[in-house]
């Protein structure tokens, strides 16, 4: 079964399991739930998603969102629920904008420019790299914002990416709504948050977030910083 989509700007994030050659088959399963989980919540959130995740190859998944602007929140919580379940369990991300014409019941079988540029994102990845973008307008802030969130997020360790995975919640969720959720301290909490630098992932993902992002092209909101305008 498959349907046409608006050409409304979307995002689709391809994915492949890091080191999975060496997860158990329990490890494997349990990040197939995970990524379907990050899905359920995001939409949970508002977000919408069109279609996925669909996991395809053992090891690659791909998940359609309708709304180009939540690419760096859905990918960050993807990357700490992935994180959070130990096993050494994680992601690479290519992160691809543009149109989306059609979407099958299968996503990686879906088409349009958006699915191209994921793929590209992904395939050209430089090593040791766990997130790349790719559109047909993208500003040049973008990869190096990516590279830098990547770096931090490299670096969580399990219960650091299970407060990170609550806190990204948007709206005006509490330390101690994130330690209710937890079942832990909201002292602890701040630690797990503090420790990790996810204040400085959170500003990336409200950056991304202000801004416009249709056919690939990155218009400013009104209001932020002439720094962030579109490369042209």
């Amino acid at each position: 079964m498959s349907r046409e989509s608006s050409n409304a700007s979307a995002a689709i994030l391809t994915g492949d399991l890091i080191g999975s050659r060496d997860l158990s088959a329990d490890a494997v399963a349990a990040a197939r739930q995970s990524l379907a989980g990050s899905a359920a919540t995001l939409q949970e959130w508002g977000c919408p998603i069109l279609g996925g995740p669909d996991v395809f190859r053992g090891d690659a998944w791909q998940l359609a969102i309708g709304d180009a602007a939540w690419w760096l929140r859905a990918t960050v919580l993807i990357r700490a629920r992935l994180i959070g379940l130990g096993e050494g369990v994680d992601t690479r991300v290519g992160i691809g904008v543009g149109a989306v014409e059609r979407i099958e019941a299968n996503v990686s079988q879906s088409l349009g420019s958006a699915f191209i540029y994921s793929g590209e994102a992904l395939d050209t990845m430089p090593s040791r790299t766990t997130f790349a973008f790719a559109a047909g307008d993208a500003p040049t802030w973008v990869n190096p914002v990516l590279s830098l969130c990547g770096v931090v997020i490299d670096r969580w360790k399990p219960k650091q990416a299970l407060a990170a995975a609550q806190a990204l919640a948007p709206g005006s969720k509490t330390q101690a709504d994130v330690a209710d959720a937890l079942g832990l301290k909201r002292q602890t909490v701040n630690g797990h948050l503090v420790s990790s630098g996810f204040h400085a992932v959170l500003q990336a993902v409200e950056l991304v977030e202000g801004c416009d992002w249709q056919f690939g092209s990155i218009e400013q909101k009104q209001g932020n910083s002439p720094a962030l305008t579109k490369a042209g």
